[in-house]
C-alpha cells in the first residue's frame, strides 16, 4: 500500500515537471530573447510566468498533502502494534532470539578468546623487549668500560714508549761518544803500535847495515855539517823516496792491527811528519798542490827564522818579502819535472830579511801523490 502511493506520487511530480514546467520555462526564456521584436510577447511571457508560479505553488500543495498522509499512516502501525500476538509466533520469535542470544555469545567467546591471545602474545613481547633492553644497556656500559681501560692503557704504552725513547735516545748519544773514544784510543793505540813497527824495521834495517861491510846509508837526520845545493838535492830525494814508500800496505797484514779501524792517510801523515821533524840540518816543508796550501814545516824553522813551524805554515804567503812568483814558477815547473828550486827573501820573527834556496821536488806515487816536499837552507 505504502509502495503503491510512493509511485503515485513521483508519477505526479514526473508528469507536473516533464509536461508542465519544463515547457513554461522554455517558452519564458524564448520570450526573454525576443522581447525586442514584438510587444505581444510581452503579455505571453507574463502568463507563462503566471503559470509557472501556480506549479510552484501546486507542488508545494502536493508536498504538504503527502505530509499530512505519511502521518496518518506512522499512527496506524502503532495502534497496531500494540495488539498481542499469537503463541505460535511468540515461541519463533524467542527461539530466534535466543539463536541470535547463542550466536552473539559465541562470538563474544571467540572475541574474548583472541583478545585473551593477543594479551598474552603482547605481553611476551614486552617481556623479551624488556630483557633486550636490559641486556643492550649492560652490554654497553661493559662496552664503555672496556673502552675506558683501553684508552688509559694506551695512554700508559705511549708514555712508556715515549720514556723507552727518550732513553733510548740518551743511550744512543751515550754510546756514540764512547764510540768517538773508542776510534781516539784506537787511532792513538794503533799510532803507537805503528810507530814501533816502524821503528823495529829501522832498527833491523841498521842491524844489517852496520853487518854489511859496504859503507852506510846516509839517513834523512844528517848531522851539523856544511849544507849547500847538493847536500839540499840529495836530502830532497831522500825525503821524496821516503815519502812515496811510506804507507800502512806493509802493516796491513799484522795480525795486531787487522781488527782495528785505521785512517791510513792520517797514520802516514803523522809517520811522515814524525820523521822530518827531527831534521836539524834545514827547513823541510810539505806543500799540497791540489789545494794549494802548505801543509807542514819541521822544527827547524823556530831555529833560522824564529817562527815557530804552526805560526810559519799558516803565514807562509805573508813571510815572504821577496820571490813569492819564483816560488809559483817553481811549484809549476813540476808538472813537468821531478825537481825545480827558486831563491826567497822572508822576514824572521826580529823583522830581518833572511835570503833562503829552495830546493822543490814532486812525489810522483803512494799516498802523497802530488804533494811537493821543499828543503830550504840559508847560502
Amino acid at each position: 500500500m505504502f509502495e503503491d502511493r510512493e509511485k503515485l506520487r513521483q508519477s505526479i511530480i514526473v508528469t507536473i515537471l516533464a509536461a508542465y514546467l519544463v515547457p513554461v520555462l522554455a517558452f519564458t526564456f524564448l520570450s526573454a530573447g525576443s522581447m525586442a521584436d514584438s510587444v505581444r510577447w510581452l503579455s505571453f511571457s507574463i502568463g507563462l510566468l503566471v503559470a509557472m508560479v501556480g506549479s510552484i505553488m501546486l507542488i508545494i500543495s502536493l508536498l504538504k498533502w503527502e505530509s499530512l498522509q505519511n502521518f496518518c499512516l506512522t499512527d496506524a502501525p502503532i495502534v497496531e502494534s500494540t495488539a498481542p500476538l499469537k503463541p505460535q509466533e511468540n515461541r519463533e520469535l524467542m527461539e530466534k532470539a535466543e539463536r541470535r542470544e547463542h550466536e552473539l555469545t559465541l562470538k563474544l567467546d571467540r572475541a574474548k578468546q583472541k583478545w585473551h591471545v593477543k594479551k598474552t602474545e603482547h605481553e611476551e613481547l614486552e617481556r623479551q623487549f624488556r630483557q633486550v633492553q636490559n641486556e643492550h644497556d649492560a652490554l654497553l656500559h661493559h662496552s664503555q668500560e672496556q673502552l675506558k681501560k683501553k684508552d688509559l692503557l694506551l695512554a700508559e704504552y705511549a708514555q712508556t714508549v715515549n720514556d723507552l725513547r727518550g732513553t733510548m735516545e740518551k743511550k744512543q748519544d751515550q754510546i756514540e761518544k764512547l764510540q768517538d773514544s773508542v776510534h781516539d784510543l784506537s787511532y792513538d793505540l794503533d799510532t803507537m803500535l805503528k810507530l814501533s813497527e816502524f821503528d823495529t824495521i829501522e832498527d833491523v834495517q841498521q842491524d844489517k847495515v852496520d853487518e854489511d861491510p859496504k859503507p852506510p846509508v846516509k839517513e834523512v837526520s844528517i848531522g851539523p855539517k856544511p849544507f849547500g845545493p847538493e847536500e839540499a838535492s840529495v836530502l830532497l830525494k831522500k825525503c821524496v823516496n821516503v815519502a812515496q814508500k811510506l804507507t800502512s800496505n806493509q802493516f796491513s797484514t799484522n795480525s795486531r792491527f787487522r781488527d782495528l779501524p785505521i785512517a791510513s792517510a792520517a797514520l802516514d801523515q803523522r809517520r811522515l811528519f814524525e820523521s822530518f821533524r827531527s831534521e836539524t840540518s834545514c827547513i823541510i816543508v810539505m806543500y799540497s798542490m791540489k789545494d794549494g796550501e802548505l801543509y807542514f814545516a819541521n822544527d827547524m824553522t823556530k831555529q833560522v827564522l824564529g817562527w815557530s813551524p804552526d805560526k810559519f805554515v799558516q803565514e807562509f804567503s805573508h813571510l815572504i818579502q821577496n820571490g813569492a812568483d819564483n816560488w809559483k814558477n817553481a811549484l809549476q815547473a813540476l808538472s813537468h819535472q821531478s825537481e825545480s828550486g827558486c831563491r826567497l827573501v822572508m822576514r824572521d820573527r826580529s823583522d830581518e830579511s833572511v835570503e833562503l834556496e829552495c830546493c822543490l821536488g814532486m812525489i810522483p806515487t803512494g799516498a802523497f801523490k802530488n804533494y811537493a816536499v821543499g828543503i830550504l837552507f840559508e847560502r
